[in-house]
């Protein structure tokens, strides 16, 4: 790795009973960059040779609520470890959807 990029690895979890989640959806933008990622058969992602700076990070897949977090810094050289932790739909969360 440079000096000027940093690089993420990471986990997707379910928080109902700590499984992996495979193919989950993972973005990090800000003003400039966009980057996109699935989450692989062992719930692993990678961002590699990313710019450092400020983004917003956001994990989706079906079934569980989606993750949005604001303002995660990444420094230059930086490898970060992320663990994603999705909660799962309930029948309530469903009906809204439906609702709206």
């Amino acid at each position: 790795m440079d000096t000027i990029t940093c690089s993420i690895n990471g986990q997707t979890i379910s928080l109902s009973d700590n499984g992996t989640l495979v193919m989950v959806e993972i973005e990090l933008t800000n003003q400039i960059y966009n980057y996109k990622t699935t989450s692989d058969f062992d719930g692993q992602f990678k961002f590699n040779h990313i710019a450092s700076g400020t983004y917003n990070l956001s994990a989706h897949i079906i079934g569980h609520r989606p993750l949005k977090h604001d303002s995660l810094f990444i420094g230059i050289g930086q490898i970060s470890q992320l663990k994603i932790g999705l909660g799962s739909l309930g029948q309530d969360d469903f009906k809204r959807k439906l609702e709206q």
